[in-house]
């Protein structure tokens, strides 16, 4: 008989096989935390972006709020330090909301959303549904503004 010190070729392909299999899956739980975390960063993004069209909103007329009647799209100006509306279209021409993120000064990503809301009034006040968009994920929230 053979003594056997050496593995035999399917003892290789085994083992072979087994590790990838555990490489790969190391591999794509790493990756499903980065998907993760890269949603929850824009979710709480796109929630920021709500708060601040909320505010916007609030700081208008309620007679302004009252008379508009088609679609109307939000923004915050170049340094987010104004509230603007205009007519909303689909071709887009608008601008969007820029989100910028830093590390040691140096700009790592951006995120751009489209902000846009629909009134609806009512005896003593207006319904106003608030969309955010990224074009592959929309919120809707709804709030209303009392007179």
């Amino acid at each position: 008989m053979l003594n056997k010190n050496w593995f035999s070729l399917v003892e290789v392909l085994i083992s072979a096989v087994i590790l990838s299999i555990t490489v790969f899956g190391i591999l794509r739980l790493t990756n499903n935390n980065t998907n993760q975390i890269t949603v929850i960063e824009k979710n709480k993004e796109m929630y920021e972006v709500y708060y601040n069209t909320t505010e916007c909103l609030k700081s208008f007329w309620y007679n302004y709020l009252s008379w508009i009647t088609s679609t109307q799209s939000v923004n915050f100006w170049n340094d987010n330090t104004k509230c603007l509306t205009w007519i909303y279209n689909t071709d887009l021409t608008f601008s969007w909301i820029t989100l910028k993120s830093y590390l040691d000064n140096q700009e790592v990503r951006w995120n751009e959303f489209w902000s846009y809301f629909t009134t609806s009034n009512w005896t003593n006040y207006i319904n106003i549904s608030s969309y955010i968009t990224d074009w592959i994920n929309t919120k809707n929230f709804e709030f209303k503004i009392y007179n």
